[in-house]
């Protein structure tokens, strides 16, 4: 005989509230559609903000030339480093989220196949309208197989 509950989880006394098992049922498979949500909303958060630092140090670095004469080896090395590193974190976390939204849209439509590979073809839909979606997957995997994004750059001298 198995004895479904729930349960609040914290370190003081709580009170075991008694549940059936299709109760039970319903919850588990409503934690799990809301964990796949969850998972959905971070990697597509970690995407938008690994775009956004990359935007910003490209700003920041800009506008530090147009105050500062910074033109050793040293800091156009340490630009490079961390150019690439913005970029490959934003290649990344894209492929990331393109990887992972057919299982999460699958399993928070219950399992039914077709919506996830409906999600899914809303990229191949975007590739083949933009040439933008095109470069940006054919530089990840460059990234990803042959080296890095940026093998130099030039800053405005005013």
């Amino acid at each position: 005989m198995k004895y479904f509950f729930i349960k609040q989880m914290i370190l003081a006394q709580t009170v075991a509230l008694k549940i059936d098992e299709p109760e039970f049922e319903k919850l588990k498979s409503s934690r799990e559609v809301l964990l796949s949500a969850k998972a959905i909303e971070e990697k597509y958060d970690l995407l938008v903000s690994n775009f956004l630092e990359l935007e910003k140090e490209i700003l920041s670095q800009l506008a530090q030339k147009m105050i500062f004469v910074q033109d050793s080896y040293q800091h156009f090395y340490e630009l490079n480093s961390i150019l690439n590193r913005r970029v490959v974190n934003l290649l990344t976390s894209t492929k990331l989220y393109y990887d992972q939204i057919e299982k999460h849209v699958r399993t928070c439509m219950k399992d039914q196949k077709k919506f996830g590979t409906e999600a899914k073809s809303y990229f191949s839909d975007e590739y083949d309208a933009h040439f933008e979606y095109r470069f940006m997957e054919a530089l990840r995997n460059h990234v990803q197989h042959y080296g890095l994004a940026v093998h130099s750059l030039s800053l405005p001298s005013k």
